[in-house]
């Protein structure tokens, strides 16, 4: 329908990637709107819906470039995108939000929720180096290759589905329940009284309508930038990894950006909180999972993720979890130290494009 865009070289480029991510954006946004408000209105509990239905759908933007750039045979997008869009959230999405106004925690969010971000990212490591694909020579000089093949991905899945049920098990009777409670309730309350249809079956359909047309803009949308993506890595001659740690990642989490900076605008940021860092575990276990799982000979994983990419992710959410413990609050110069940190990342990219390393 668009390939004829192939054709006209960077001002085909530019249209695919402004396409793609309209429609990739526009869908991720309805997406996580329609699906979060129908499992509230259909009596799911608020936690279920913080850490399952809305962080599925704030990540979907991610799966979907992930998936069908494995399917591709782009799998270095895919990795770029998932492991860009962790960093980011965790970095840049909370730093900015932070930084506009301090972030209070609840105890059992910040000694059970953020703490796994970085535990889920070693863990992948550990298990994408299990499945290296080099010598003993190549670990040492920073050249071994991972691969997440099927076995591991269904086993991601797994250890994914099992934790969110423990995690749901574990906080429904904590505080994050009461806050998550008043939180949406408040906002379905907001929703009905403003919903043409008046009442909630009207906006129940609406939502089902809404989730149907965000899954189309994804697809659509996903498609356009892997094309527009793959344009990129010809004309500018960079490599596809890098194309997806920054095009990728900070265009598919933009969702997320302007969900949190809402979220802390009406002071809901407990919520937004928990939206993010489940996004950041769907990624890195059932995204990385999925995507291992549907991708013949499983998903390999490029020596520089492995080397600086994946324990700069863990860095920094090891960074975050500590600010967050202190006083159970994230300041604005804790902010600013995330965002300082996620620049010198960006720089060390650039300047690895710049050297061909």
């Amino acid at each position: 329908m668009y390939d004829f865009l192939l054709d006209y070289g960077p001002v085909g480029m530019l249209l695919l990637l402004t396409g793609g991510f309209v429609f990739l954006i526009a869908g991720g946004i309805s997406l996580v709107r329609n699906v979060s408000r129908c499992g509230s209105l259909a009596g799911l509990s608020p936690l279920f819906v913080a850490l399952t239905l809305a962080a599925c759908c704030a990540c979907a933007p991610e799966a979907a470039i992930a998936v069908i750039a494995a399917r591709h045979e782009n799998s270095d997008f895919a990795v770029g995108t998932i492991i860009g869009g962790c960093t980011l959230n965790i970095c840049l999405i909370l730093g900015l939000a932070s930084l506009c106004s301090p972030i209070r925690l609840s105890g059992s969010l910040v000694w059970f929720a953020i703490p796994l971000t970085p535990i889920c990212a070693l863990f992948l490591l550990l298990l994408t180096f299990g499945g290296g694909v080099g010598t003993l020579d190549d670990l040492v000089a920073g050249k071994l290759e991972g691969l997440l093949t099927r076995p591991i991905g269904f086993f991601l899945c797994l250890v994914y589905v099992t934790m969110t049920m423990w995690a749901i098990f574990f906080l429904r009777r904590n505080e994050v329940q009461e806050t998550l409670t008043v939180q949406i309730t408040q906002s379905i309350r907001e929703q009905v009284e403003k919903h043409p249809y008046g009442g909630t079956t009207g906006l129940f359909i609406a939502g089902v309508c809404g989730t149907i047309i965000g899954v189309g803009l994804l697809v659509l949308g996903s498609d356009m930038l892997i094309k527009g993506a793959s344009m990129t890595v010809k004309i500018l001659d960079v490599s596809e990894l890098l194309v997806g740690l920054t095009l990728l990642a900070i265009g598919t989490s933009l969702p997320e950006l302007l969900t949190m900076l809402v979220a802390v605008k009406n002071n809901r940021s407990e919520l937004a909180v928990a939206t993010v860092i489940g996004s950041n575990i769907v990624n890195l276990l059932g995204v990385f999972g999925v995507t291992a799982l549907l991708t013949p000979g499983g998903l390999p994983i490029p020596a520089q993720a492995m080397q600086c990419d994946i324990p700069i992710l863990i860095i920094g959410s090891i960074l975050c979890t500590i600010f967050c413990y202190t006083d159970r609050r994230l300041t604005r110069p804790e902010g600013l130290f995330l965002l300082l940190f996620y620049a010198f990342y960006m720089f060390l990219l650039l300047i690895s494009a710049l050297s061909g390393w």
